[in-house]
């Protein structure tokens, strides 16, 4: 029996390999950057960039000839105040005479508020170096107390600490409801300023000194 010749599948041709010469070049293609758009350039553009930048300039000199205005004004009106008066936040009274000492303690109860009555005399340093840190401490607690400045060097308030038995200043006196809950000296010592601040939060959060806002309310309802 005769064998029969195997058939042979036809072979589709190959597409030529790319050479060595046009891959290289592709990749090269590939890395290239883009070409960039040229920018303008010419006179009218270099006098444009000119004139912003000269407008640039001159907003920054009249902004810092503003901001020179301000702080030569804040110093003139510094210069003019006694230290206890400068830069005083708006719960930072200074106290001129007992009658209105009496009224800031009344309205200081009213309003649920610790009252930090403050003696100084102008010529005592630790008290004015301790001015900056009760300027802080008033602005730190808006909310919950008042600061009175109380000036000993005057003739009616100096008689009012003398009464008071006030010895030796900067002196606290603290009054929540009314009554007087707190009494010592503080200055710039570490001790001293974290029992300033110790006695400013005892004193001032929320529901202190239960039993002076009782007894104020029971002379309000004797009343």
């Amino acid at each position: 029996m005769a064998l029969a010749s195997s058939s042979v599948l036809p072979v589709a041709p190959r597409a030529p390999a790319a050479t060595a010469a046009s891959a290289a070049s592709a990749a090269r293609a590939r890395r290239s950057p883009r070409a960039r758009a040229p920018r303008a350039t010419g006179p009218m553009v270099e006098d444009a960039i000119a004139a912003q930048m000269e407008e640039t300039q001159r907003r920054r000199a009249e902004l810092r000839a503003e901001m020179a205005a301000v702080r030569r004004k804040a110093q003139e009106e510094a210069a003019s105040l006694p230290w206890w008066e400068v830069d005083c936040p708006p719960n930072m009274v200074n106290v001129e005479t007992v009658e209105q000492l009496a009224s800031s303690l009344e309205l200081a109860a009213a309003a649920d508020k610790l009252a930090v009555v403050a003696f100084f005399s102008p010529e005592c340093y630790g008290c004015r170096s301790l001015q900056p840190k009760l300027r802080q401490l008033a602005r730190d607690s808006q909310e919950r107390a008042v600061f009175l400045k109380v000036n000993g060097y005057t003739e009616e308030l100096r008689d009012y600490c003398d009464r008071q038995g006030i010895t030796q200043i900067p002196f606290f006196h603290f009054y929540r409801h009314g009554a007087l809950v707190a009494a010592f000296s503080a200055n710039m010592q570490p001790e001293k300023l974290r029992l300033l601040r110790r006695q400013l939060e005892v004193h001032s959060a929320p529901g202190a000194d239960a039993e002076a806002a009782a007894e104020r309310a029971a002379s309000v309802s004797r009343a």
